[in-house]
């Protein structure tokens, strides 16, 4: 995740800050959040867990003071 850095007119990366990996089982119900994980030096949030079912994932960010919150687009894993 990154930011508008206005000084440097560059994007500066968002470093240390939670992002939520959530889960939602089949393709329909509430998300629940298996793992949280902080961002590293250059902004990237990096999760991994085990699927052991069909069901859907996506990070969910709670946004600071400076930025909004938002949730990225679920991605579906099919478990042979």
């Amino acid at each position: 995740m990154t930011v508008a850095g206005w000084e440097t007119r560059k994007n500066v990366p968002l470093v240390g800050h939670q992002v939520l990996l959530q889960y939602r089982k089949g393709t329909s119900g509430a998300f629940v959040t298996p793992k949280k994980v902080r961002t590293d030096r250059d902004g990237w949030a990096t999760a991994t867990v085990k699927a052991t079912a069909d069901g859907a994932y996506r990070y969910d960010f709670a946004g600071t003071s400076l930025t909004r919150a938002t949730t990225g687009s679920a991605d579906f894993v099919d478990v042979k």
